[in-house]
């Protein structure tokens, strides 16, 4: 199962890159924490485990 390598922030969504080269885009708004946050504070978080975004 490939793994989020990166991910990045759009308007309305966010778009997590993937080991296999593939991306997989969600809305914000499936994510409210994420929706609520600042784009400096977005910036300030990273991915761990592949698949999760902590800051």
């Amino acid at each position: 199962m490939p793994k989020a390598t990166a991910i990045r922030f759009e308007e309305d969504r966010v778009v997590f890159a993937l080991t296999n080269g593939g991306e997989l885009a969600f809305p914000l708004t499936d994510f409210p924490r994420l929706r609520n946050a600042t784009p400096e504070q977005r910036a300030q978080g990273k991915l761990v485990w592949g698949w999760c975004w902590c800051r």
